[in-house]
């Protein structure tokens, strides 16, 4: 019998070692994709329901949407398993997705009541658009920077949100053609608030922003009743500012 020669042997071992790591690449994905399958989103969901009541947060129709919208498909794949901690979490193209406390206070002082229009200035993540579309009916959501704009509505989609609608547009402007609106919520810290989104509320409508882009920042309420402005601070919070070309003031 032909004894095997040096090279045969070195052309075999290294073909042993190739085997090995395809092999051992193959054990991790598939072990990566049963701990994906695995993963009891709804079950986070709800123990982040239980914070937020924890932490104040007290409208039950804030609460139920929280616990009904899929935080995780609005952050980036390598950050699901942070989706439900009360966190900012980074995404692509730059924007944030707010930490749940964060959005439920908004949410809640935003207090929408109606099934009607609301406008949401600033798309992030979509994540926001999502949740008013759950309270109010319908979110028009207008976004100065067209790569997050097309990010947010890839996300919408895939979420299964059909009653959100994204432009691209100058944020300060809002969407005059849609006003007046009952809810107007500013997701990026403003230095000052605009005129022209206060113009397109309703009477009875509420508006709600972050002030301030230092650590003395403030989320704020601004309510028009019978023509007259209403101005509140509702919590302290720190909001990252928007994206690079999505700034609001």
């Amino acid at each position: 019998m032909r004894q095997a020669r040096p090279v045969d042997k070195v052309v075999r071992g290294r073909r042993a070692r190739v085997w090995c790591c395809v092999a051992v690449a193959v054990a991790a994905l598939l072990a990566s994709s049963s701990h994906a399958a695995k993963t009891d989103y709804a079950a986070q969901r709800a123990a982040m329901v239980t914070r937020l009541r924890k932490a104040g947060v007290s409208k039950a129709r804030v609460l139920e949407a929280m616990g009904k919208v899929p935080r995780h498909l609005f952050v980036s794949a390598d950050q699901r398993a942070a989706a439900y901690e009360d966190k900012d979490v980074a995404s692509e193209h730059g924007e944030v997705v707010l930490a749940p406390l964060t959005v439920a206070l908004m949410l809640q002082a935003l207090d929408a009541r109606t099934k009607g229009e609301a406008l949401v200035v600033g798309a992030r993540s979509g994540y926001e658009a999502a949740l008013v579309a759950e309270l109010c009916g319908q979110a028009l959501v207008v976004e100065g920077n067209p790569k997050i704009a097309a990010a947010a509505k890839k996300r919408l989609r895939e979420a299964g949100v059909r009653k959100a609608v994204v432009r691209v547009g100058n944020v300060a402007a809002g969407w005059p053609e849609k006003a007046p609106f009952d809810a107007i919520l500013v997701t990026c810290p403003v230095e000052r608030l605009p005129s022209t989104l206060v113009d397109q509320l309703t009477d009875g409508g509420r508006l709600v922003f972050p002030l301030g882009t230092g650590p003395a920042q403030t989320l704020n309420r601004v309510s028009k009743v019978k023509g007259m402005l209403k101005s509140e601070i509702v919590a302290s919070t720190r909001i990252p500012p928007a994206a690079p070309n999505g700034k609001h003031d």
